[in-house]
């Protein structure tokens, strides 16, 4: 519940979350879960206010909440919501669980795998992974380029993604070193799209030209596609075979995309006797090839487990055509947000307070028999007021569009249209207004790239804390995000 709170981040939200903390933060550990933790951490203000409350409470250094605090300096650091000198650590703690950790993991050296990481101690292991991520970001952020080569011995151990990120610190402090490890990784079938990330990010001269590097980039997706697959076993196909590609057009990026059909194996009894079945990979930029980003917007990957050998390769790539277009097209109309401005019941509040004070000030002088009387009629009038715009408005997000009825006009708008949305005052259309009054009200504006105003909306036509997490996440795989300059405002 807190942490809803703090993903809400509304004024009320914050407001109970700091009173609710306050009251019991000494008596249980108010410290939010996995998944809890990485909603707080997608925005920079819930995981400021999370820090900022534990170091109010002085409770940061606390057994209950030390990891949890330096967990979210280390994110924020790595997010980049702010530098970190701005936040205390408690050096001592972070050393100590460092080579408690560093021993942990060079018990398990020797006989690293892939395998016996996903597949056998599963979440133990991938806990010394995560933890070791944080803590050695916390450790480059105050250890000396001496202390940081110190531990160039992690370049020799097994597991390619705690090599990654002791190479990408060290990158990110201008430290030369791990050039041959980080392209041996980019050949492998462990780490390979994160290796690639990483030069991109820190070292965009290194990344690979030859194209043979794609199918590193499918051929270890493709195994934990199957690995997480919701029918699946959670273990990795014991063989991967990239069969050919094809393009397809998609209607929000307006371009062809690339996909990927591959056939794979797995030696497991369940699925043993199935041999060879197939698998779509996708979908990735065409023009941008290697790659290791796959489309978020566009997350294509399927199988069915049908055996590869019942069709013939052209058949395959139909069947997964016809997939495609299906899944597209739900994606198109299906809707995301609907919302239909109602009554708003504090105009009760208002006018009952209107009229019991000002029944008693009667008392004092006649002339407060007005209010008495207007009261109900200012309450009715809003009512009335209320139904026209229940009946008459509609905002509503469905698949890529933003859809505005408004009275007589029905509009929608590509979201891909919308360069940026404004949080302004401006007069109400005559429509809008109540008791035919040209006042002033917030509006949300939403601009195309030629700065014409598209809609502007106001404001109690939208439940903006609803909406915008919404807008947010439809528009979060554009390569030209809308541009929102409203928040710090509203």
């Amino acid at each position: 519940m807190l942490s809803f709170l703090l993903v809400l981040n509304t004024e009320s939200a914050i407001s109970l979350y700091k009173k609710t903390f306050h009251q019991f933060y000494d008596h249980v550990s108010l410290v939010p879960e996995y998944e809890e933790r990485n909603r707080i951490l997608e925005e920079k203000e819930p995981t400021i206010l999370l820090l900022d409350v534990l170091l109010e409470h002085q409770v940061y250094f606390h057994p209950w909440y030390e990891w949890c605090y330096h967990y979210f300096v280390a994110m924020g650091i790595e997010k980049q919501y702010f530098k970190a000198e701005h936040y205390p650590l408690n050096k001592e703690y972070i050393h100590n669980e460092l080579e408690e950790l560093f021993a942990i993991y060079l018990e398990k050296h020797e006989i690293y795998t892939q395998e016996l990481a996903y597949e056998v101690w599963k979440d133990s292991y991938l806990k010394i992974r995560y933890n070791l991520r944080f803590l050695l970001t916390l450790y480059f952020s105050f250890c000396t380029d001496k202390e940081a080569y110190a531990l160039q011995n992690i370049l020799k151990w097994k597991d390619n993604q705690i090599r990654l990120i002791y190479i990408e610190l060290m990158w990110k402090r201008g430290l030369e070193i791990g050039i041959k490890e980080i392209e041996e990784i980019l050949k492998s079938t462990d780490g390979s799209q994160e290796a690639f990330i990483i030069i991109n990010e820190n070292k965009p001269e290194l990344l690979p030209r030859d194209p043979v590097f794609q199918n590193y980039f499918v051929t270890e997706a493709a195994r934990f596609i199957f690995y997480n697959h919701e029918d699946g076993i959670e273990k990795f196909p014991s063989e991967v075979e990239i069969m050919g590609s094809f393009e397809w057009k998609e209607y929000e990026f307006d371009e062809n995309l690339m996909y990927y059909v591959v056939r794979f194996k797995s030696a497991d009894p369940v699925f043993k006797s199935k041999g060879w079945m197939r698998m779509l990979i996708g979908a990735y930029h065409t023009g941008s090839i290697p790659t290791s980003y796959n489309l978020v917007g566009l997350d294509d990957h399927y199988t069915d487990f049908e055996t590869w050998d019942n069709k013939t390769f052209n058949e395959h790539v139909t069947d997964f055509q016809n997939f495609l277009r299906e899944k597209h097209q739900k994606n198109i109309d299906e809707i995301f947000y609907d919302y239909i401005p109602i009554f708003d019941k504090k105009n009760n509040t208002i006018a009952l307070i209107s009229f019991i004070s000002s029944f008693f000030l009667v008392l004092v002088s006649d002339w407060f028999i007005i209010p008495v009387i207007l009261a109900p009629i200012w309450l009715l009038l809003k009512y009335f007021q209320a139904k026209k715009i229940k009946k008459n408005v509609r905002t509503r997000i469905r698949g890529y569009y933003l859809d505005y009825f408004w009275f007589n006009e029905g509009e929608y708008i590509d979201l891909q249209s919308i360069a940026e949305v404004k949080f302004e005052k401006k007069v109400l259309a005559k429509q809008d207004r109540f008791l035919f009054l040209p006042l002033k009200k917030w509006h949300f504006v939403f601009y195309d790239y030629g700065q014409e105003v598209i809609f502007s909306i106001p404001r109690h036509y939208i439940e903006a804390e609803y909406f915008f997490p919404i807008f947010k996440s439809r528009i979060a795989h554009f390569v030209n995000k809308p541009k929102i300059t409203f928040e710090e405002s509203v």
